[in-house]
C-alpha cells in the first residue's frame, strides 16, 4: 500500500531566474515560516454541441485558468524571505515560485510544480495572543513544469570535466559522446578528431543520445586553430584573424591586393569609367545627349509647356477661366450658398427655407414661401415665439407678473397671489371683498391677523408680560401662577400678591423664613437628626491651623458646662498632620489624644487591655522580651529575647539579622543571602524534597552556588573538597547523583554510581549516564567506557583546508600493533589499576601521523583517535588496492607477453622438426 500523503514535506521557494527549469536549483530559496498548505490548482472548460448532420456529439475545449496560490507564513519583519515577498508585492516583481510535494530521495525523484508570476495582493492578521500571518497572493501566469521531476546529483570535480586537470584523480573528460553538457577532450588518435592533435573545448547536448552533439575546439598544441560542429553539419574550421589576413582582402589595402582589376569586374559585372561614358549620359550635361526628345517625352508620359497650358487651370486667373461657375459649385457642394450686397442665405436642400444674416444685424431662420421668420424652438436654445407673451407662455412662466411697485405670482384660477412690495408681502384673496390671507401655523406662521388671536393659536394666552414683572397662570381662571421679577421669582396669588412657599415635594422647604424650613426638613433644634457625612472644613495656607470643629458640651440647668468635648485635624510646629481628640471639664482638667498621619498615637499615660490586643505595627524603641523571667534580656540593642534572655534576634547593622541560640550565633540574615554558622540538618519525609527553590530562568540562576577550592593533580580527587558528596547507603546499590524529571510527563536522564561490595563483585565502581529510552553510557573502575553506540561529529560543513591523507600505505607500515599491560596513571599508588589490552603506541602514531593524537589530560597523557587511525587505513587499503591494480595490469601484459613467446617458441620448435624431418 502506499504511503499516505500529509502535507509535511511540502516547501516552498523563490526565484528570481524566470526561465529557471530545475525544481532544485542554488537560485531556488526556501521561504521560511510557511504556515499553511499551499493549494495549486488548474481548471479548464468544455462544451458539447450537437451537430444536425451527425450521430456524434463535438466537443470543444476552452483555455486552461490556473487558480491563484496563497502562500501564509507566520511573519517575521526580520526574516530576509518575509522582506523579499514584501519588496515583490510593493516592485510588482515577477518571480518564479516553486512548490516541492514529494522529494523522494532513495527514489531520486521529487513531485513539484514552477510557475512563474507576481503577488497581487497581501493582508496581515493576528494580534498579541495570536501568531502574526501574512498572507500573500500569488496569482500564477505561465507553468514551467509540473509533475514528477528528477533531483540532479551533486555535480563533483571530475564530472563533464568540471575542473579535470589531466592527473590521475582528476583525467580528462573525453567520453564518446558526452550525456550532458561538458567540457570534454578530443584526443589526437580518436577517429571523430578533424586536426590530429589534442583538442579541448566544450560540449553541448541538445538532441537524444546517438545524435551528434554541437562542439567548439581549440588545439591544445602547435598552431592554433579552432573547429565547430553541430548536430546537422559536420566540423568547420574556424579562421582566426592571423589566417584571415593570408585568406581574403585587406580592407585598409582598398582592393589594391587584388591580383586582377579587369578579372574583378568582369566577375562583378561593373565597366570602367571609360566604359561607362560611352555607355551612359553625364549628369552634367542635363540629358543634352538625348538623340529625340519627343520620344523620351513620351516614354515618361509627360507634356510640354503648350499641352499643360491647354489642359490645366492656371493660377494667374483666380479661377476665371472655369467653363461654368455654376456647375463648379455643385461639384464642390456649395451651391446652397448665395449672397447680395446686404443678405447672406445658407438655403435648405428645396431652396424654400434659409438662415439668413443682414448687415443691419438681423439674423435668423427665413420661409421663403410664407415671407416671415421662423422662430427659434425652445430645443434649439430660443422662445419659440414672436413675441414676449408667447415666450411667458412656452417657458410656463405667464403666472408671474412684475410692475415697478410689486411683483406677484398668481394662483391656476388667477383668484390669489403671492405679493411682494417694496414696503410689505403676503398671500393677497381677490375673492370676497379682498384681502390677506394669514400664514397658518403648519407653514411658520401664526394663523391670525391679531397678537391676541395668535397667542390663543400659539397656546401662550396664559403670559403676561407687564412693567413689573412677567406672569404665568395655572389656567385661564386660576389665580396662582407664577411670576419672574427683578431680582425674585416663586409662586404667588396673582390676586392678592401673596407669597405661596414651594412644597418639599416639589423640591422646596414647604416655609417662607428659615426656623419653618428647618422644621419642615428634620433639622430643628428639638429634633434627632441622622446625616450619612459631615464635612467641617477650613480653609488656610497657614504653617499651623486646625480644621472645622466637631464639638459636643454638657450644660448644667443653669447653662455651666459640666463637660464638653472636641474633634478636629490640625497642624501644629512639628508640621505633622494629626487629628486630636479634646476631652475637658470646662475648667482647668484636658487632655488630648492625637493620632498622626504616620500611624503614631501619642497623649495615652496608662493603655489598659482585657483580653487579647492585636496590632498591625508595634514599635519598640529598644529591646523586647516574651516570656523571659523577670522580662530578662542579654542580646544588647534593638534585640528580642525568647523564653531566656541569650535567644533570639539581634540587628548588628542595616540589613544584618542574627539568630542566638543560647548564645551562640548560629546563623545571620542580609539582604543577599542567609549565612549558617552551625551545620544546617533538614529532616523531611521520604516522598518530598526537603528544599523546593522554585524555577530559575537567569543564565547565573542555579539550585546551590560555591566556590570550590581547587588544587593536586586527577589522581588528587579523593582529597580535594566538592560541590555535592553523596554517601551511599551500602554496598551492591545503586546511587543517583542526579535525576531530570518532569512529573507527570517522564523521566529524562539520570547520572548513577554502582558502590560493589569488593570482595564479592569484582566488576568495580561504574559511573552510568541514562537517557529516556535505551541510551546509556557507563564508565568502569578500570578505565573502559561502554555505550550503545558511539557517533562522532563528522559534517563536512564543520571542516576546512580538507587534504587527503597521502603516504598513507607507507605511514601505516611504519605503525606496530602490541600487547600490553597498562596502568590507570602514571605514578603507582594503591588506587592504580592494571589490565591487559591490544592496540597502538600514541607516540609511534605521533611520528607518522601526528593530527591522530593529541594531549588526553593536563598531566601530558597521550591519546589516539581511532577516527584518525581509520582514516589511515582507509587510504592506505587505497593506495595497496591501486598498487594491486597496477600489477594485475602487469602481470596481464607479463601474461600476454609469455604467451606471445610461448607461441614463437613452439613455432620454432615446429620450424626446427619440419627442418629435421626434411
Amino acid at each position: 500500500m502506499a504511503d499516505i500523503f500529509n502535507g509535511g514535506t511540502v516547501k516552498l521557494f523563490y526565484n528570481l531566474d524566470t526561465a529557471n527549469q530545475n525544481v532544485i536549483s542554488s537560485g531556488n530559496i526556501e521561504i521560511e515560516n510557511v504556515a499553511t498548505f499551499p493549494t495549486f490548482s488548474i481548471s479548464d472548460s468544455a462544451n458539447k454541441i450537437e451537430t444536425y448532420d451527425s450521430e456524434y456529439t463535438r466537443t470543444v475545449v476552452g483555455d486552461k485558468a490556473i487558480g491563484d496560490l496563497e502562500i501564509v507564513v507566520n511573519y517575521r519583519p526580520d526574516s530576509e524571505t518575509h522582506q523579499f515577498l514584501d519588496s515583490a508585492y510593493d516592485n510588482k516583481t515577477e518571480f518564479q515560485l516553486i512548490v516541492n510535494y514529494i522529494e523522494d530521495q532513495d527514489a531520486g525523484k521529487v513531485e513539484a510544480v514552477i510557475v512563474s508570476g507576481n503577488i497581487n495582493s497581501r493582508m496581515i492578521s493576528g494580534d498579541k495572543d495570536d501568531v502574526v500571518r501574512m498572507t500573500y497572493t500569488y496569482s500564477p501566469r505561465t507553468i514551467i513544469s509540473m509533475g514528477t521531476r528528477l533531483i540532479p546529483p551533486v555535480l563533483r570535480r571530475g564530472d563533464y570535466g568540471v575542473g579535470s586537470d589531466g592527473t590521475p584523480d582528476y583525467p580528462q573528460y573525453s567520453p564518446q559522446e558526452a550525456e550532458g553538457n561538458a567540457f570534454v577532450m578530443i584526443p589526437a588518435a580518436d577517429t571523430d578528431n578533424p586536426a590530429g592533435t589534442d583538442l579541448y573545448g566544450i560540449e553541448l547536448v541538445s538532441q537524444p543520445t546517438g545524435q551528434s552533439n554541437t562542439n567548439l575546439m581549440l588545439t591544445d598544441s602547435g598552431d592554433l586553430r579552432i573547429y565547430a560542429r553541430n548536430n546537422t553539419t559536420p566540423w568547420s574550421r574556424v579562421y582566426t584573424s592571423g589566417e584571415s589576413d593570408t585568406l581574403y582582402l585587406s580592407k585598409a589595402n582598398n582592393l589594391s591586393d587584388l591580383d586582377n582589376v579587369i578579372t574583378a569586374r568582369s566577375n562583378l559585372g561593373i565597366l570602367s569609367t571609360t566604359e561607362n561614358d560611352a555607355r551612359y549620359m553625364i549628369g552634367s550635361r542635363n540629358l543634352s545627349e538625348l538623340t529625340d526628345v519627343t520620344a523620351a517625352r513620351t516614354k515618361l508620359g509627360i507634356l510640354d509647356t503648350i499641352g499643360n497650358d491647354a489642359r490645366y487651370l492656371k493660377s494667374a486667373s483666380n479661377l476665371s477661366d472655369l467653363a461654368s461657375v455654376t456647375t463648379s459649385k455643385v461639384n464642390l457642394q456649395v451651391d446652397r450658398l448665395q449672397q447680395n450686397a446686404t443678405l447672406t442665405h445658407v438655403f435648405t436642400q428645396d431652396k424654400t427655407k434659409s438662415l439668413v444674416i443682414d448687415n443691419n444685424g438681423k439674423w435668423g431662420g427665413y420661409n421663403s414661401t410664407t415671407g416671415a421668420y421662423i422662430p427659434l424652438g425652445v430645443t434649439e436654445g430660443g422662445t419659440g415665439a414672436w413675441n414676449a407673451s408667447g415666450a411667458r407662455q412656452n417657458f410656463e412662466l405667464e403666472r408671474y407678473n412684475q410692475s415697478p411697485s410689486e411683483t406677484y405670482i398668481q394662483s391656476p384660477d388667477r383668484q390669489k397671489y403671492l405679493t411682494i412690495s417694496n414696503n410689505s408681502w403676503g398671500f393677497y384673496n381677490t375673492q370676497n371683498g379682498g384681502g390677506f390671507i394669514p400664514l397658518g401655523t403648519g407653514q411658520g406662521g401664526t394663523g391670525a391677523t391679531t397678537v391676541q388671536q395668535a397667542k390663543i393659536n400659539l397656546q401662550i394666552e396664559r403670559l403676561q408680560q407687564q412693567d413689573n414683572g412677567t406672569f404665568l397662570r395655572g389656567n385661564g381662571t386660576s389665580n396662582v401662577g407664577l411670576f419672574v421679577q427683578d431680582g425674585t421669582w416663586g409662586a404667588m396669588n396673582l390676586s392678592s400678591g401673596a407669597r405661596i412657599a414651594l412644597p418639599i415635594n416639589n423640591g422646596g422647604t414647604g416655609a417662607l423664613d428659615v426656623n419653618g424650613a428647618r422644621s419642615n426638613l428634620g433639622l430643628g433644634e428639638a429634633q434627632a437628626v441622622n446625616f450619612g457625612n459631615v464635612n467641617v472644613n477650613q480653609w488656610s495656607d497657614a504653617a499651623q491651623f486646625n480644621g472645622g470643629i466637631l464639638s459636643s458640651t454638657l450644660l448644667n440647668t443653669s447653662n455651666g458646662t459640666r463637660s464638653w468635648s472636641r474633634f478636629y485635624s490640625e497642624i501644629q510646629a512639628d508640621g505633622i498632620p494629626k487629628t486630636t481628640i479634646h476631652s475637658g471639664d470646662g475648667a482647668n482638667r484636658n487632655a488630648y489624644l492625637q493620632f498622626y498621619c504616620s500611624g503614631l498615637l501619642s497623649g495615652i499615660e496608662t493603655l489598659g487591655v482585657n483580653g487579647k490586643s492585636r496590632t498591625g505595627t508595634l514599635a519598640v524603641v529598644d529591646r523586647m522580651s516574651v516570656g523571659t523571667p523577670g522580662d530578662a534580656t542579654a542580646l544588647g540593642a534593638r534585640s528580642i529575647a525568647i523564653g531566656d534572655s541569650d535567644t533570639g534576634f539581634a540587628q548588628r547593622g542595616d540589613g544584618v539579622l542574627d539568630v542566638y541560640a543560647d548564645s551562640v550565633n548560629v546563623a545571620t540574615f542580609t539582604p543577599q543571602n542567609i549565612q549558617m554558622q552551625r551545620q544546617l540538618r533538614i529532616s523531611a519525609d521520604q516522598t518530598n524534597a526537603p528544599i523546593d527553590v522554585g524555577t530559575r530562568t537567569t543564565g547565573s540562576g542555579s539550585f546551590i552556588t560555591g566556590i570550590v577550592s581547587g588544587g593536586g593533580g586527577w589522581a588528587s580527587w579523593r582529597d580535594r573538597p566538592a560541590g555535592i558528596i553523596v554517601q551511599p547507603a551500602g554496598e551492591n546499590q545503586v546511587s543517583s547523583i542526579w535525576k531530570c524529571t518532569q512529573w507527570g510527563k517522564s523521566h529524562y536522564a539520570a547520572m548513577g554510581v554502582y558502590n560493589p561490595n569488593p570482595a564479592s563483585d569484582p566488576v568495580g565502581t561504574m559511573v552510568n549516564l541514562s537517557c529516556e529510552g535505551q541510551g546509556w553510557y557507563f564508565y568502569g573502575s578500570t578505565g573502559n567506557a561502554t555505550g550503545i553506540g558511539w557517533v562522532s561529529s563528522s559534517d563536512q560543513r564543520l571542516k576546512t583546508n580538507i587534504e587527503p591523507i597521502t603516504g598513507a600505505l607507507d605511514k601505516l607500515i611504519k605503525l606496530n600493533g602490541y600487547t600490553y599491560d597498562k596502568r590507570s596513571s602514571f605514578v603507582e599508588d594503591e588506587y592504580t589499576t592494571t589490565t591487559h589490552e591490544a592496540g597502538l603506541i600514541a607516540q609511534e602514531v605521533q611520528k607518522v601521523l601526528p593530527e591522530a593524537v593529541s594531549e588526553a589530560s593536563p598531566d601530558g597523557m597521550l591519546g589516539v583517535s581511532s577516527y584518525g587511525v581509520q582514516a589511515l587505513i582507509i587510504n592506505a587499503t587505497k593506495e595497496l588496492n591501486t598498487k594491486v591494480e597496477t600489477q594485475a595490469a602487469s602481470i596481464m601484459v607479463l601474461s600476454e607477453h609469455i604467451q606471445d613467446q610461448q607461441q614463437q617458441i613452439d613455432e620454432l620448435k615446429a620450424l626446427v622438426q619440419s627442418l629435421i624431418t626434411k
